[in-house]
């Protein structure tokens, strides 16, 4: 499926979300000499089961991939439910913008409690970042567990946006 390009242009460069680790943990790639290739222009790859490009990419400059000419096959065919949406004319760009808007910020929220929990910010994907949180719970550091709730239910609204409007998780 091709992309529209100014649709590209007008969403894809606005968000980031595919890239950020805000909806994926991981890009699976193609094969390995993929994954030699973006060693070669200095990305980190995962080669746990599959070769993999771990999430936040750190070719990501801003909004904008900074390898998009030379990016993996899967980031090429990637087309998330709101951009796909968008190219059917299913909803405006103005509401796509919202959307991502709305995404971005939830994002944003579940990332500074999880910083104020741990006292670090993570550079893995929200996901990752999420459960390490939850798994490393330590009543020291939220006596009422306020803070776990409160994470809880915005990683709960996090994932309605993303399965509602970017994929399915």
């Amino acid at each position: 499926m091709q992309m529209n390009l100014s649709l590209t242009d007008e969403l894809c460069t606005k968000c980031g979300l595919c890239c950020d680790g805000s909806l994926l943990d991981d890009v699976e790639l193609k094969n390995e000499q993929e994954a030699f290739g973006l060693e070669l222009m200095g990305l980190q790859i995962d080669r746990d089961d599959v070769p993999a490009l771990p999430l936040p990419c750190t070719a990501l400059k801003g909004k904008r991939c900074s390898i998009y000419k030379n990016r993996p096959n899967t980031c090429r065919r990637f087309e998330c439910k709101l951009l796909q949406r968008a190219n059917r004319g299913e909803v405006s760009i103005a509401e796509a913008k919202n959307t991502i808007t709305k995404t971005l910020k939830q994002s944003a929220i579940v990332k500074t409690i999880c910083t104020k929990i741990e006292g670090k910010e993570g550079d893995r994907s929200l996901r990752e970042v999420y459960h390490s949180t939850l798994e490393n719970h330590d009543a020291k550091k939220d006596p009422q567990h306020v803070l776990y709730a409160k994470l809880t239910n915005e990683m709960d609204i996090m994932d309605v946006l993303v399965k509602k409007h970017f994929i399915d998780v």
